[in-house]
């Protein structure tokens, strides 16, 4: 199974054309010697820290795990299953400077941790453009479609000169997110400003599922009602709660820090909450709204 893997998994021979002569029809791109690349810094793709998770290779589960950047660099791990409970391969990811701008290297393992690549070889994905939040290396892009959601595509060359391109759909991992953060932040003041925009960006976002389950239900309206009602002794709950933390830190200055925090956690619960019970169908519908996850 390995050589078919390393065939369908590895974009070790991408086209070598220029950013202008790209396919349409392609999301990845590649460059040609030379080609001009953008710059750019680690803290760029501070984002991509958390757990995410979607349909991967022939529709298995795949998951993708980023840690927050450390020492100039970003450290990740893809696993992707091979859709009978087992793994199919792994992958340890750096996301790395490279003069002003960055580069992805990784590098395969079997489910055993043999390594696909030489010891002291790896893949690498210099950047080589980016427009907005998409960020195009060297055949390999990832599309922030939202605060929540990521695209991942892989271009291919096969042996037949022909061309194709992996696509890894990706959503936050519910519930397995790390805390909010604020890497930027320095005092305590720019914590707090930070946090509480946090908190305020997930609360009209919990407006809006909410806002969506009520037209959902609008011509029930005992069921709107409820709601509405469910809402109301929500935010109650959320201000005693929390509250009781700023309570339980009002001697120390990070107070307000533990209390938004506490805050953004219950309001992300509640969102998810929402969505389960009002915006989700039975049967295979697709749901009115994505599934909520942290925002930024």
């Amino acid at each position: 199974m390995r050589p078919i893997l390393a065939g369908i998994c590895l974009p070790l021979l991408l086209l070598a054309s220029p950013l202008a002569a790209q396919e349409p029809e392609m999301a990845t791109r590649v460059a040609g010697a030379g080609a001009a690349r953008p710059a750019a810094d680690i803290e760029d793709l501070a984002w991509l820290a958390g757990s995410w998770e979607g349909p991967g290779i022939e529709g298995a589960p795949a998951q993708e795990s980023y840690a927050p950047p450390l020492g100039g660099t970003i450290a990740g791990t893809f696993v992707q299953q091979d859709g009978e409970g087992g793994v199919m391969f792994y992958e340890f990811i750096q996301i790395a400077k490279d003069g002003d701008s960055l580069v992805l290297r990784l590098k395969h393992f079997d489910p055993d941790m043999t390594g696909w690549e030489e010891p002291k070889d790896f893949v690498s994905f210099p950047l080589i453009a980016r427009e907005g939040d998409i960020w195009y290396f060297d055949g390999l892009t990832f599309d922030r479609q939202a605060p929540d959601r990521l695209r991942i595509s892989v271009r291919m060359h096969h042996s037949d000169g022909s061309v194709s391109e992996l696509a890894f759909p990706l959503a936050r991992a519910a519930g397995r997110e790390d805390p909010p953060s604020c890497p930027d932040a320095i005092t305590t003041i720019d914590m707090n400003q930070c946090l509480a925009g946090i908190a305020g960006a997930r609360e009209e976002r919990l407006q809006h599922y909410l806002s969506a389950a009520l037209d959902r239900n609008a011509d029930n309206p005992d069921v709107a009602a409820a709601i509405q009602a469910s809402q109301q002794a929500f935010e109650a709950y959320r201000e005693g709660e929390c509250g009781a933390v700023y309570e339980d830190w009002k001697g120390g200055t990070i107070r307000n820090a533990m209390a938004l925090g506490c805050r953004i956690r219950l309001t992300d619960e509640r969102t998810h909450t929402v969505w389960r019970n009002w915006l989700t169908y039975m049967d295979s519908t697709p749901p009115m709204l994505p599934e909520p996850g942290p925002t930024g």
